[in-house]
């Protein structure tokens, strides 16, 4: 009854869309470029309304993302009254979020922001209101054709630009520093080639600790969230089989809420009764609290805490790697030995890999990865690589696995490499990472070899 009923919602709101529509039929066949929808990925619309529609009721296409010429995210904008509605569609989902004051659109000219949060989720920002959109099913991978609305109806203008928050501005290099850089070049070959011995050994070193990279232990009384879930019990045995899909949803979210101080007893209905009346609500909240607490007792002296209105599951002596790395994050603990126990549980696997795509895992995933990438940069920045380079290696790995496009993991790891005297590997990661680049923003990266290496 809850998708018919939303697919109903959906018909309605087409019809009334297209009858607001009515002569204007606006098209939208004007292409902007080409874009991967990749995490971090934006696009940047300006729109100017015809004269006189800024206070009128109106409904427009904002912006259509196809690939090979069919539809797969098209996104609306309808004014009624004092509320603008946003709309969103794709092949698998249908959602219509409102502004009740959209102060932006009155002026009659307004800046509509679109940005990737990940895979599953979209962020339409239209002046200071942001939406998120979530179970968008994003192609990272494909190559998005950008269509913008043609002039017409309540439209008189539209212009795109396609980019990403953080990209630097690049600087012109003078021949002289061009000259030095070849000679530094030069100097830094014949050194390497003078000392092959030393630095052969160095990077036997190297790849020596780099096989021996090991992912956080399994041991008993542990909860292990990155990659494949674990819940083992006192005497060593995974029990995680034993939790339902929504036993097990409560369960992760109650552990990831912990760092946060807890969950709402109106968000968990929200995300797993949102189908329910309140009484319903909390008879089910009661009876999957008392499963849980059951299987807790196996797992250790890990216990479901109650603050208020708000619920998590502290761990008490049970090792959970999520709030073992926000214990090291949020202690501001830079140590190589806390980085070594980041890298160590990051290399376990993608976080809640296992859990279904929402709203609530989205959030915790785009925190987690921010947090995590803070930290890693902050080591990176401060470290010197020299005084452990493999250490700085798996770090800027670990990096990596988080930001593709780095620029302080690919600098870290080129001189890592250098130090350990693979400078052909230097080189093989940064023509890599110059491709990846180019073909994520539609533009050159800005930076030679040389100038990553004297960062």
């Amino acid at each position: 009854m809850h998708c018919l009923k939303r697919y109903l919602i959906a018909a309605v709101l087409i019809l009334s869309t297209s009858l607001q529509a009515g002569a204007s039929q606006i098209s939208v066949d004007r292409s902007a470029g080409k874009m991967r929808l990749a995490r971090g990925a934006s696009l940047e619309v300006s729109y100017r309304l015809a004269e006189g529609m800024a206070d009128e009721d109106f409904a427009m296409p904002l912006v259509n993302f196809t690939t090979y010429g069919h539809p797969r995210l098209y996104i609306t904008l309808e004014r009624n009254d004092s509320t603008a509605f946003v709309t969103l569609l794709s092949h698998d989902s249908f959602d219509r979020q409102g502004i009740p004051a959209a102060r932006a659109i009155d002026s009659g000219a307004f800046v509509a922001r679109f940005r990737v949060i990940s895979v599953d989720s979209l962020e339409v920002s239209i002046g200071d209101d942001r939406l998120l959109f979530g179970d968008v099913a994003i192609d990272a991978d494909a190559s998005y054709e950008v269509l913008l609305p043609s002039s017409g109806g309540p439209l008189e203008s539209s212009s795109a630009n396609i980019g990403n928050e953080g990209k630097k501005q690049l600087t012109n290099k003078t021949m002289a520093w061009i000259v030095l850089i070849l000679l530094l070049d030069v100097l830094i070959f014949i050194i390497l080639t003078v000392s092959k011995r030393i630095s052969d050994g160095k990077a036997v070193s190297e790849a020596q600790e780099e096989s021996q990279t090991e992912t956080a232990p399994v041991q008993n009384s542990s909860i292990q969230l990155f990659g494949d879930l674990k819940i083992i019990d006192r005497n060593g045995e995974d029990i995680s089989k034993k939790m339902s899909p929504m036993l097990q949803e409560l369960f992760l979210i109650l552990v990831c809420h912990y760092p946060e101080g807890g969950i709402s007893s109106a968000s968990l209905k929200e995300h797993l009764w949102y189908d329910k009346d309140n009484n319903s609500a909390r008879n089910n909240r009661s009876v999957y609290m008392a499963k849980l607490k059951k299987i807790l007792e196996e797992i250790g002296d890990c216990t479901i805490e109650r603050n208020g209105d708000y619920w998590s599951i502290d761990p008490g002596s049970v090792y959970i790697d999520y709030c073992c790395l926000f214990d090291i994050i949020n202690s501001g603990d830079r140590s190589p030995d806390g980085i070594r126990k980041i890298v160590q549980i990051l290399s376990s696997g993608s976080f809640l890999s296992h859990a279904a795509a929402s709203e609530w895992s989205d959030r915790i995933k785009s925190r987690l990865a921010d947090s995590a990438v803070s930290c890693l940069e902050s080591f990176l920045l401060s470290f010197k690589v020299k005084d452990d380079p493999g250490l700085v290696s798996r770090a800027a790995d670990a990096l990596f696995s988080l930001d593709s496009i780095n620029e302080t993991a690919l600098a870290a790891k080129c001189k890592a490499l250098r130090e350990a005297g693979n400078h052909a590997m230097a080189k093989k990661l940064f023509t890599s990472f110059q491709k990846e680049y180019s073909e994520l923003y539609g533009e050159e990266f800005g930076k030679s070899f040389s100038d990553i290496m004297m960062e």
